[in-house]
């Protein structure tokens, strides 16, 4: 439009003046899908995802970086998720990350950012960065919890998630999210059958 180069007739064909979840529909009522962002989403199109049993990957810091929320108002993921919509949050990419965090790749830093800036609970945003998009990958939701581990009995993990010091009378999911540290790697360990009764 600054360029003068747009006509409202160049959005026919693409989308067929529909919504991205509108025009997708017929693909999402065939199978269980994964769709990226929907940063605008109107009621039909939540009522539609809630339908089809789809997942969106929201990706709050991509979303923040972008801007959508001036191009389309807030995020619809509590409108979804009380629809009956799995969210799970995905992560973007390293370049629209701050320079602070651009090594960070890393959904708990999006779930930090809901709770820190829209109020999410603690214990939805770990769901939204764990099992939710673990049941997305067709995986068994309860093999991807956090709990609090003693390192000796460790016998394999992901990663370890660093809690906040202050405050060790809140809950651990509000203590993870209250930590600014980033989650670290751990390789698997095998401990034998002996060493993890001791």
């Amino acid at each position: 439009r600054r360029l003068g180069a747009w006509d409202d007739s160049c959005a026919d064909p693409v989308g067929l003046r529909q919504s991205p979840v509108e025009y997708l529909s017929p693909i999402l009522a065939e199978s269980r899908s994964i769709v990226a962002h929907v940063n605008q989403a109107s009621d039909a199109d939540i009522e539609a995802l809630a339908r089809a049993g789809s997942t969106v990957a929201y990706c709050p810091r991509a979303s923040a970086y972008f801007r959508q929320t001036e191009a389309f108002g807030a995020h619809r993921y509590r409108d979804m998720l009380d629809a009956g919509v799995n969210v799970a949050l995905g992560t973007d990419s390293i370049v629209n990350l701050p320079d602070t965090e651009s090594e960070r790749l890393s959904t708990l830093d999006d779930a930090r950012l809901l709770v820190r800036r829209d109020g999410l609970s603690p214990r939805a945003a770990l769901a939204m960065a764990t099992w939710r998009g673990a049941e997305a990958l067709g995986m068994a939701p309860e093999a991807f919890s956090l709990a609090p581990v003693e390192l000796p009995r460790l016998l394999a993990g992901f990663g370890l998630v660093p809690v906040s010091e202050r405050d060790s009378d809140r809950s651990p999911a509000s203590r993870v999210m209250a930590s600014e540290r980033p989650p670290a790697l751990v390789r698997p360990t095998r401990v034998r059958p002996q060493d993890a009764t001791s």
